[in-house]
């Protein structure tokens, strides 16, 4: 057998099992969409590890402060969340009363007037804050 007949069926062999241009590129395509899942599969982890471990480190945190500050912590952030929640109703209670200021009744938008000023000094905000 001659050197160009081993090329020959050399050749014949890697066509048969290699596919197509156009299939390989299908592949190298696949390939790649498989590359990058894995990719935002690691980074997903990989944050989940961080979150997981800041908040271990808080709790270690937590553990390791004196019990009384611990406490006084907490109220702090207790105290936090009441005045936050407190802000939230006064400010629902703003927008209804300013809702009132369209009323076609003249006592009825000065009481609103009045109420919506009231509102404002309770929140300790200025009007530039509100609107603005």
């Amino acid at each position: 057998m001659t050197a160009a007949e081993r090329m020959r069926q050399y050749r014949a062999r890697k066509r048969e099992k290699e596919p197509p241009f156009r299939e390989r590129m299908g592949q190298e395509e696949k390939a790649e969409s498989r590359r990058a899942r894995a990719r935002e599969w690691r980074a997903q982890r990989e944050e989940e590890g961080r979150r997981r471990w800041q908040e271990w480190r808080r709790r270690e945190e937590a553990r390791s402060l004196d019990p009384e500050l611990l406490r006084v912590l907490q109220r702090q952030r207790k105290a936090q969340e009441d005045a936050r929640k407190h802000q939230q109703v006064l400010m629902r209670k703003l927008a209804k009363v300013l809702g009132m200021l369209g009323s076609d009744h003249e006592g009825e938008r000065a009481a609103a007037a009045r109420r919506a000023e009231a509102l404002r000094k309770e929140l300790g905000v200025a009007w530039d804050d509100i609107v603005g």
